[in-house]
């Protein structure tokens, strides 16, 4: 590993204490709307609706990412059975 120096060490905690640019950085790390994308390209292939098993299976994403690309996409997800069946079904448009 390379040496940090104090004052970067500073700066880092500085950030941290702000909140604000580390909130920043770490937003344009990931690509959200690629996410999304995948996911509407997905579904506009499936008749009805798919499982967000099927999604993370199908797409190669890690759940996660998946569950993140659907609470910010404005995807349609409903739970199927009791509470912990696990079974969620995922489609496009918003719930009404």
């Amino acid at each position: 590993m390379g040496e940090v120096s104090k004052d970067a060490v500073l700066d880092f905690v500085d950030e941290l204490e702000s909140g604000e640019a580390v909130a920043l950085k770490v937003s344009h790390v990931e690509d959200v709307g690629a996410w999304v994308s995948a996911i509407c390209e997905y579904l506009e292939g499936v008749k009805d609706a798919a499982s967000f098993v099927e999604l993370v299976r199908e797409l190669e994403m890690p759940p996660v990412t998946v569950l993140i690309g659907l609470l910010l996409g404005g995807f349609r997800v409903e739970q199927r059975g009791e509470f912990y069946s696990q079974s969620l079904r995922i489609s496009q448009g918003l719930i009404e």
